[in-house]
């Protein structure tokens, strides 16, 4: 709702507290935006869902007309309704942590073992129930996988190999290499050399 004409802050859920089970939350201002998210569950959602889209956005409008005044109602620009219980692989299921379970989720964020992640609404703190938090959480479970491959490449480390006591060396004593004789060394014109042929 553009405006944000609830007053209520980013990525903020409002509960009813109802006396019946005709009733919703909302979560407000979805990652900043002016999309209102009206949430109904239970048997009543269930009953609600099977009567069509028309069906759900009346309620979510009478709901919230109840809750904040008539002036709600103009200041809806656009509405959709999702039917989870016919998607195959959710069955209209979302998580609810009981009262003070709340960090229970954080149990959910971590690996098993590095070999197992889970992804989901489930397994986000504060944006549980929405698509929103499902995608958060699997861009972090994704992040987490790429590092502990990465890590997998690395070529390990060789291990130390270990001191082995060597026995102690024995000096071997060689004679010493023969060395030669020096002759003399004559010059080019010493006493015993004859530069010039000589003639008999």
């Amino acid at each position: 709702m553009p405006g944000n004409p609830l007053g209520l802050l980013r990525d903020e859920v409002v509960f009813e507290k109802a006396t019946g089970t005709e009733t919703a939350a909302i979560l407000a201002n979805v990652s900043g935006t002016s999309l209102c998210i009206v949430e109904v569950g239970g048997s009543f959602g269930r009953d609600l869902a099977s009567r069509g889209e028309d069906a759900m956005t009346a309620f979510a409008l009478d709901w919230l007309t109840r809750l904040y005044g008539s002036d709600v109602k103009k200041a809806v620009k656009r509405k959709a309704a999702t039917n989870w219980n016919k998607e195959p692989y959710v069955l209209g299921a979302s998580s609810a942590a009981v009262p003070g379970g709340q960090p229970s989720r954080r149990l959910l964020m971590q690996s098993l073992g590095g070999r197992v992640w889970f992804a989901g609404e489930a397994a986000h703190e504060t944006l549980w129930g929405t698509v929103g938090g499902a995608w958060e959480s699997g861009d972090r479970a994704a992040a987490a996988v790429l590092k502990q491959l990465a890590a997998a490449d690395k070529p390990a480390r060789e291990p130390p190999r270990s001191k082995r006591r060597r026995a102690p060396r024995t000096t071997v004593r060689r004679a010493p290499p023969p060395t030669r004789r020096q002759r003399p060394r004559t010059g080019r014109f010493g006493p015993n050399s004859v530069p010039y042929p000589t003639r008999n």
